[in-house]
């Protein structure tokens, strides 16, 4: 499922990311971003990108907290909590975090970012994602980790309330 945010979307987007990334700072929230090299401004951008495409997607508000949060779900879909992760490889995979809590959310979904696109390649539930099994040491901190072929599609149509 691929969804083409415009120009004034990412702006907003841009723009979110700067004051989250600024109240978390502020408010003594720890930055656990560990799998890049790329600047945490970029980081923030891309995961409010992720969000807005989806809910985009889904028909919904967008998420425009800018409130201090540390583990916790992204959107509430269909009575899903949700935590969209992002990338722009191309071959990404899903990965979650060793801390995470598993009752934070109740889907993982992955989305591939190329510019003003995010291409959502799919999900797996938390179920499927903590699995021990899963846990891969990536260089920088073992996490669950699941590659694109064996996440669940999405189907092309939200489901309409």
């Amino acid at each position: 499922m691929i969804v083409e945010l415009n120009n004034l979307e990412y702006v907003m987007c841009t723009q979110i990311a700067m004051m989250r990334h600024e109240r978390n700072r502020n408010s003594k929230v720890q930055d656990k971003i560990i799998w890049t090299d790329v600047p945490k401004m970029h980081v923030e951008t891309l995961g409010v990108m992720g969000e807005f495409a989806f809910c985009k997607w889904a028909n919904k508000y967008p998420p425009l907290d800018t409130s201090p949060q540390s583990g916790t779900t992204d959107i509430i879909y269909d009575q899903w909590k949700c935590d969209i992760k992002v990338t722009e490889r191309k071959d990404g995979r899903l990965i979650v975090s060793q801390w995470k809590k598993k009752e934070s959310s109740d889907v993982y979904i992955l989305g591939i970012v190329d510019g003003l696109t995010v291409d959502f390649v799919g999900f797996a539930t938390n179920d499927e994602i903590f699995d021990d099994a899963r846990l891969k040491d990536l260089g920088r901190a073992v996490c669950y980790c699941m590659d694109q072929s064996e996440l669940t599609r999405f189907k092309d149509e939200p489901k309409v309330a």
